[in-house]
């Protein structure tokens, strides 16, 4: 039994790791190419719904977060499409107009429920993503997913440098940590992410916060963020 769960965990988590970068990399390039799409404004709002296979959750946004207006909606949508392995749950910005931070909850398509409490999986999650291989795998899966987004990118623009690696856990989360540069006509940046796993309600969530490191962005901040997004997913009566 032991052995069937580690597997069964090795190819969740393989997933997940693809997630992050794969999820961020298109919407890296959409900020590149057209900042100005990357302005919200506060929206009285203060929590947002979802299901997942008839199981409810409420989402409270993070301090200094928002929902997007009609026209960041359309855009969120269309990211959300480019991601063919994950479901978008959430998907909120940073209030600041000059701010182009954004936090998004994903779960896999290809899921099921899972037996385990958090606890448990936070302990399985260490031992994966200490190991040597899943070290390996986590950067081979940053490695695939900046060149996915090149052979896409058509010369438009280019990933480099991706790098994702395993950042420790709390009480609530397994924290993934990753970095990229993403290079167009208008020159280059660096985005920081701090990725919050974690299982609520029987299914592993991908909490993801990103920020641009040239705007001061700092990792610890990215994981404050990942954190405090995945303790306001609350669990409701299912559907």
């Amino acid at each position: 039994m032991v052995r069937e769960i580690s597997v069964d965990l090795r190819c969740g988590l393989r997933g997940r790791a693809g997630i992050m970068a794969k999820a961020a990399l298109p919407l890296l390039s959409l900020f590149a190419a057209a900042p100005a799409l990357a302005q919200p404004q506060p929206q009285p709002k203060d929590s947002v719904a979802f299901t997942i296979d008839g199981q409810a959750y409420e989402f409270a946004l993070p301090e200094d977060f928002c929902l997007p207006d009609a026209r960041q909606q359309a855009v969120a949508r269309s990211i959300a499409a480019l991601d063919p392995q994950n479901d978008t749950m959430v998907h909120v910005y940073h209030c600041a107009p000059d701010n182009e931070d954004y936090i998004i909850v994903k779960v896999q398509k290809q899921r099921q429920r899972l037996p385990w409490d958090n606890a448990t999986f936070l302990e399985m999650a260490e031992q994966h993503f200490s190991s040597e291989f899943g070290r390996a795998m986590l950067e081979d899966e940053a490695e695939e997913a900046g060149s996915a987004v090149n052979r896409g990118a058509e010369g438009q623009m280019k990933i480099s440098g991706s790098t994702m690696g395993y950042a420790g856990r709390d009480a609530v989360c397994a924290y993934l940590r990753g970095v990229t540069t993403v290079e167009d006509a208008g020159g280059a940046v660096t985005v920081r992410s701090s990725s919050c796993m974690t299982l609520k309600g029987g299914y592993l969530l991908a909490v993801h916060a990103y920020g641009l490191a040239e705007e001061g962005t700092e990792f610890d901040l990215l994981a404050r963020r990942s954190l405090a997004a995945a303790e306001g997913i609350e669990v409701r009566a299912a559907e």
